[in-house]
This record gives C-alpha cells, structure tokens and sequence, in this order.
C-alpha cells in the first residue's frame, strides 16, 4: 500500500480523539482531501460509578494501545518501530476540557481598518473574565490553579452589525467578536502528552470536538447555519449550540451512555457489560419476551431523565433565540438506537411545544465520506473524518 500521496508532506499527520467513553487514532495525507491510511478505536469500558482518576487512568491505557496499533502500523510501511510522524494533533471531548463563548464590543468615533482592531488585548481580557469566573463555580474551582487553554478561535465577526466572512478589507466604527476559548487540566494533558511524546518524540496540538465540528461542518454542510451538535459520551452528555452560521452557546449534563447500562444493571442484578448485552440484543428485537416489558419500562426511565437535562439546556438558549431544530448526534454505536429515540421525542417548540420535534441525524461516515478518502472503507471512524477534513482544511490556509 503507498502511504504518502502528498509530495509537500514528507510524513503523515497522527489525528487523536481523546474522550471519557474511547480514544480513536488516524494515520492521515493531507492534500485536496485529507487521506485517511488507516484508523483505530478502543472503547472504554467504566462502570458508571467509576471514580475520575480511575477514569483517566482507563483512558491513559487505551491511549497507549490505540498508539501501539499505529505504531505497529507505521512500522511496517516505513520499515522501522513506531514509524513516524510530521505533526500530532489530539483532539479532547468530554470530559477533559472545559469551554466558554463570548462576544466582544468595541466602538470608535471613525472607521478604523479591520486589521488595527487589538484582537490579541481583546482576547486576553477574555480570557481574564473566564478565569475570574471560574472561582465562583463550584465544580471547576477547585481546578483553577491547575488548567491552562488549549483551544481559542474567533467564531464570528460583525462590522457595524453585518457579519461578515472576509472583514480584513473593510473598516468599520464598531466591531463585535465572537470567540470560543476551552480550558484543560495541566494535570492531565500532561499526562496524555507523555504518553504520546514517549512513542513519536512530539508534542502534540489540542483542539476541543466542539470547535472542530463547528470548523468542519462549514465545509460539510455549508448551506446549515442553525443546528445542535450533540455529544453522548460515556459519563456527560455535551450539546453545542450553532445559530446564524456561529457558535451561540454550550452546555452539558452529566448522564451519557453509562446511565443507561446502570439502570439496566441494578434492573436485572447483572455487571454493567452483561447489561450492554441486554440492550443489543433488545435493539436487534432477540431479548427474551419474559425480559421484552421490563427492558422497555427502565429504557423509558432512562429516556424521561436524560430528556429532562437536554430539554433543561436548550430551553436556557430558548430564552434568547429560537433553537435550532436539526440536531447531529455523536455516540457509540451500540447506543445510537437509543439516544437517537430520545432525541427525536423532545420537543423544543417555543410557540407551540407540542408540534417541534428534533430532526436527529447521526453523525455517520456518510456524512464525511465525500469529503475524505481512505485506504479502507473500515478506517471510516466519523469522528476521526470529521477531525481529518478540519485539520486538512486549516493547515491548507
């Protein structure tokens, strides 16, 4: 097999997903396309009561198998153990960063150019209120001495009120600049970083799913300026919400998939990996018929709490616009059946509660294909696609 098909780019590019429920890795080319040689995924198996730093210490081991898998297969194609890459980028989602968007306002009696705007002592002061903040919130306070940022963007920019795509030819009185900022734990990232130095001799760069979604869907779908991305990972559920071609909002409950194997657990007094059988064979219609009713009335407890923080999140962005009603879902394959049901039986209507439902789209490799190649059609891991096309896209500037 040839594994370099860019003759700008001596050596691929490693794309890591680190989350709380998997960690996947992929082996690309970037060019027109990015090219996609070879991919891996290792599930992480918590229970649901699994204590944090057991957390991390799961994932840190599937982190080191998925980079012996790659290594295994770097080595063979270019002849030598552990191979080698040109550039590392890791992509964090729950719940390993911590994220806040903001919008800026600055006014001058005369148009000023675009570029004589201080974007650099706007983002700082940002990043200052962020920080600050984060005192008073109990669940992050404790960190605050121990994260530094990761992940920083400019998501939208409005000169005298038009957003606009290309501002750097224009001038304007007043400026509005929306930006998207992600903390992470030292601690941890230095953690995942020795991991990954250890075997490739490179640190790597970080970006949050969040921002690399947003980044990503203005190429996939470039027409959709309003829609949910929402993330099921195994302990949090992570919602993004995107209105009017730009981040609005983010926020997060902490029920993901590993709620629904606990609720089957103590249901039927099995270990959480017999009940993630149990909902297999459900969703394939083999569960036993003296099982069928019991299943069915724990699926719709689950359903009932779990809609009940989704609802809760998008209804504190109801008060200010209209939420999106097409909503990406991201999860496990193995629970795609069930969250995708969940999702699509809210309802978000603000005129009329009883009539908007969410159109629910998985987050699929049919969604990404047309915008990646691959060596093999089983590489087709959508999240790494997905981080492929947007790292592609953003070195090719």
């Amino acid at each position: 097999m040839a594994l370099f098909r860019s003759s700008k780019q001596k050596f691929p590019t490693l794309v890591i997903d680190i989350g709380g429920g998997s960690v996947g890795a992929a082996v690309i080319s970037r060019g027109p396309k990015p090219f996609i040689h070879f991919a891996t995924r290792e599930i992480i198996r918590t229970e649901s009561d699994t204590a944090e730093s057991r957390t991390e210490d799961l994932t840190k081991k599937a982190l080191e198998n998925v980079l012996h898998k790659v290594g295994g297969e770097l080595g063979r194609e270019l002849g030598h153990v552990g191979g080698t890459v040109d550039d590392i980028i890791a992509i964090i989602s729950s719940p390993w960063y911590f994220s806040k968007t903001s919008t800026v306002h600055t006014e001058h009696d005369t148009p000023v150019p675009y570029k004589k705007f201080l974007f650099n002592d706007l983002l700082l002061a940002e990043e200052k209120i962020y920080e600050e903040s984060l005192s008073h919130d109990p669940t992050i306070s404790r960190l605050r001495d121990h994260l530094e940022f990761v992940d920083r963007a400019i998501i939208e920019t409005k000169l005298n009120g038009y957003s606009t795509d290309n501002p750097e030819a224009h001038s304007a009185r007043s400026l509005d600049i929306g930006f998207f900022m992600s903390l992470m734990s030292r601690d941890v990232k230095a953690a995942f970083s020795g991991i990954i130095e250890k075997q490739y001799h490179r640190e790597p760069r970080y970006f949050c799913l969040p921002l690399v979604v947003f980044g990503a869907m203005r190429d996939l779908r470039p027409g959709l300026r309003d829609y949910l991305f929402i993330d099921v990972g195994a302990l949090v559920t992570d919602i993004t919400v995107v209105k009017g071609g730009s981040i609005f909002g983010t926020a997060s409950f902490p029920l993901g998939r590993n709620f629904l194997l606990k609720e089957m657990s103590v249901a039927f007094s099995v270990e959480e990996n017999v009940a993630l059988s149990f909902a297999t064979l459900y969703v394939d219609g083999k569960i036993e018929p003296s099982l069928f009713l019991k299943m069915g009335k724990v699926i719709e407890e689950v359903e009932s709490k779990w809609r009940s923080g989704l609802h809760a999140a998008l209804m504190h962005y109801a008060k200010d616009i209209f939420v999106p009603l097409t909503a990406y879902l991201s999860v496990d394959y193995d629970f795609l059946s069930f969250f995708k049901t969940f999702a699509e039986h809210e309802r978000v209507g603000q005129v009329d509660p009883s009539d908007e439902a969410l159109d629910v789209v998985p987050l699929t490799k049919e969604i990404v294909r047309e915008h990646c190649e691959y060596q093999s059609q089983q590489f087709a891991d959508p999240i790494l696609s997905i981080g492929s096309a947007y790292i592609n896209k953003i070195e090719a500037r």
